[in-house]
């Protein structure tokens, strides 16, 4: 048998092609991961004082709105801040790779969710035990 059979008449062809089909789905998502990190990172330093006014203006509403009783707004934004923002650090130390790693979905699924869910849950408790007097 002649070993430099072209692989497109090789038995291995099919294998070949759908390595490639994985490969080429891998690099397209690493590549629209780098380039949407580009854009957010672009865009946070061209309108840094906008983005921060914005999470600013809504942190009050919910601050404003848990006082008369509605906690649901300011549970969600502290989880929201406190999640993305790990996740935004970690981008900036690792880079938007990391996002395409395979352990870090479950990562995310067993230590982030929950460490975050803790930790709002004991900003909220501590927020209003020293409020209870608002109904």
């Amino acid at each position: 048998m002649n070993t430099t059979t072209p692989i497109l008449i090789s038995t291995e062809f099919p294998k070949w092609v759908v390595f490639m089909m994985f490969k080429a789905v891998e690099d397209g998502t690493v590549l629209a991961y780098r380039i949407l990190w580009s854009a957010l990172i672009n865009f946070l330093k061209e309108h840094w004082l906008f983005a921060i006014g914005a999470l600013f203006v809504v942190l009050v509403i919910a601050t404003i709105k848990s006082i008369f009783g509605r906690w649901g707004m300011l549970g969600s934004l502290i989880y929201n801040f406190l999640y993305f923002g790990v996740l935004f650090i970690v981008g900036l130390i690792w880079g938007p790779n990391v996002f395409t790693n395979g352990l870090f979905a479950p990562v995310c699924a067993v230590v982030l969710y929950p460490t975050c869910y803790l930790i709002t849950g004991y900003i909220l408790d501590s927020t209003r035990a020293k409020h209870r007097f608002v109904r």
